[in-house]
């Protein structure tokens, strides 16, 4: 399929699949830990980039609100992209006869997973996926946002647990008891 950019130029939906997908794997490379934070880069505009945008949305458990200093993470948009990681696997090898970058697409696939999992849940109050994350002003280390939100819902809507593994199926149970 083709379409007309802004600019008056001829694209096909393939060259904007690609440009997006380049977009996510720069930000996940960039990242530490292998994840997508964001920082508002507007003086005085919305602290929040994500759907709960509220500048009191994103806290740790005693209230204090999360530091907007440097990045801030939450769980929804890290399972949506590893989903999306998948989904565009499945087209560039179904549609587009792209196995090699379907491929490498999984594998980075696999990485968001490993670091969702490492980074996201807490064994805390019978285990559950925080809603987020932030850094420390100190030393910039990655702290969980150890607050129970329907973000973690978005977990039991992605394929981050589709598997027969005793340990994803305990954190299905345990998110969906929360």
């Amino acid at each position: 399929q083709k379409y007309t950019d802004l600019h008056g130029n001829e694209q096909t939906i393939s060259h904007t699949l690609e440009l997006a997908l380049l977009w996510i794997e720069r930000r996940l490379s960039s990242n530490e830990e292998g994840i997508l934070e964001y920082k508002s880069t507007i003086p005085y505009g919305i602290e929040n980039q994500v759907w709960k945008d509220s500048w009191d949305a994103y806290h740790h458990a005693d209230g204090t609100i999360a530091n907007h200093a440097r990045g801030v993470s939450s769980i929804e948009v890290q399972v949506t992209t590893y989903d999306a990681l998948l989904d565009a696997a499945e087209l560039l090898e179904d549609a587009l006869d792209s196995p090699t970058r379907a491929k490498e697409l999984r594998h980075k696939a696999e990485a968001l997973r490993n670091a969702i999992l490492r980074h996201y849940w807490t064994e805390d109050k019978g285990g559950y996926f925080v809603l987020g994350t932030d850094r420390s002003p100190k030393n910039g280390h990655l702290r969980q946002l150890k607050v129970r939100a329907s973000n973690m819902g978005h977990v039991l809507n992605s394929r981050l647990l589709q598997s027969d593994e005793p340990e994803h199926k305990r954190m299905v149970h345990a998110t969906v008891q929360h």
